[in-house]
């Protein structure tokens, strides 16, 4: 599955860490060991989605989604 995800697309990036992470039966405790980030802000992603750019690549790459960062010209 492929997503194509813009600034304004924030809500869905935190629906489908949360549904995802539930779907590979990870706690949020489980999550956060998996990926070094901490509980507080896997609980914050999924809620606002207001996190580093770090903290969503170490949680998506946790959860085994692809990522990619595209340049718009």
């Amino acid at each position: 599955m492929v997503m194509r995800l813009g600034v304004e697309d924030i809500c869905s990036i935190s629906e489908l860490v949360r549904s995802r992470r539930l779907s590979m039966g990870y706690s949020r405790s489980e999550l956060s060991e998996l990926s070094g980030v901490s509980e507080s802000t896997i609980k914050r992603i999924e809620s606002n989605g207001l996190v580093t750019l770090g903290s969503y690549l170490r949680i998506l790459d946790s959860l085994k989604l692809k990522t990619e960062i595209i340049w718009k010209d």
